[in-house]
């Protein structure tokens, strides 16, 4: 029977979250976060928020492609997600909207829920192959674990290496399909443009 074998807290771009190390006897160890649930409705506004956001917030190529700026453009993001949030649901409480802002944020801005594996101190590596599998990530602790996280395609997985890439001031195309850099945390990001053979 899967159980609980250790659980603690993380944060990333001001959202909690709970990373669950599941286990048991004979059976593979498993790294699953925990996110505060939504109704669906919640969901569909949240949409409804995030083309509001792509209409509302100007965004200049300049912003996107200086890694200096991804601060600035993260502050500005919230804060018109926070005003729109205030304005479509205005009973939400401070917590609620906070978390929604920032995972709009994340989502928009980001890695998605990938932000919190880069800030979770006790993983080393954090590997997406494809969206055939989960990811999986090498923690200090219990090595090598699947997450409960996939990429839902192969365009997705490509926005996040240009994401990562432009963190750095670079940039990975066929011409340069590999890219070993540092984050402006200290993380090494290695990423591996796949060509595609004609």
């Amino acid at each position: 029977m899967e159980e609980i074998v250790e659980k603690y807290d993380i944060k990333a771009d001001g959202i909690n979250a709970e990373v669950r190390i599941m286990g048991g006897k004979g059976i593979l160890k498993q790294y699953k976060i925990k996110l505060m649930d939504f109704s669906r409705p919640t969901m569909a506004l949240l949409d409804e928020i995030r083309h509001e956001l792509i209409t509302e917030v100007s965004v200049s190529t300049t912003e996107i492609l200086d890694p200096k700026s991804v601060i600035h453009l993260k502050q500005k993001f919230q804060e018109k997600a926070t005003n729109l949030l205030e304005k479509h649901i205005p009973d939400l409480s401070p917590e609620k909207k906070k978390y929604l802002s920032g995972r709009l944020m994340q989502e928009m801005l980001g890695l998605g829920k990938i932000e919190f594996l880069l800030n979770d101190i006790n993983l080393e590596e954090v590997v997406i192959n494809s969206v055939q599998e989960p990811l999986r990530v090498y923690h200090k602790t219990y090595g090598w674990l699947l997450t409960d996280l996939t990429v839902e395609s192969e365009a997705q997985i490509q926005n996040y290496a240009n994401i990562i890439a432009r963190r750095v001031g670079r940039q990975i195309s066929t011409l340069n399909p590999l890219l070993d850099a540092h984050l402006v945390t200290g993380d090494r990001a290695i990423l591996i443009k796949e060509i595609q053979s004609q």
